[in-house]
């Protein structure tokens, strides 16, 4: 797409932004908080019968006292997406920002081991590993001393073969 600056961004176009901002914090902030709140109210009964039916699908890869990890996982979805939406114009700081979140939750992961088994934890961190190492080497495309094409495809076989084995 081609910029088109004869085309004025105000009037209607002002209130389709409020209209987007408004949902962002609504279904970005208020379905977590709210999944969040749903789930803390009824926390001691989270695991049982009718509770776990109806909450079963949010709580039963994570341990009883994680119950909420699925929130911190929207969350940290919501951060990437606002990273990537808004930053767009700024392609390095974006991938530093999006490395930054990435690792913050991978540590995370990592400290607070919220998943009930073993295999899922691992699988976690080898995917946000995964991410780190994809993001890290989209900055050799942004770098032009690196984006020679040696460098180009030194970056691309490290990001093939890192998700390949994830």
């Amino acid at each position: 797409l081609e910029a088109d600056l004869s085309i004025r961004c105000d009037g209607i176009y002002n209130t389709y932004k409020l209209i987007a901002i408004i949902f962002f914090v609504v279904y970005g902030f208020g379905i977590p908080t709210g999944g969040f709140l749903m789930l803390f109210r009824r926390r001691k009964q989270l695991h049982q019968g009718y509770y776990f039916n109806l909450y079963g699908f949010l709580i039963s890869g994570y341990r009883k006292n994680r119950y909420y990890w699925e929130m911190i996982t929207s969350l940290r979805k919501l951060i990437l997406i606002f990273i990537a939406v808004f930053l767009d114009h700024y392609p390095r700081l974006k991938i530093y920002m999006g490395t930054w979140t990435v690792t913050i939750f991978l540590l995370a992961n990592i400290k607070f081991r919220p998943w009930r088994y073993l295999l899922l934890w691992r699988i976690e961190n080898f995917s946000l590993i995964s991410l780190c190492v994809t993001l890290n080497m989209a900055l050799v495309f942004q770098d032009k001393e690196l984006s020679t094409d040696w460098g180009k495809a030194v970056a691309t076989g490290l990001i093939l073969s890192v998700n390949a084995l994830v």
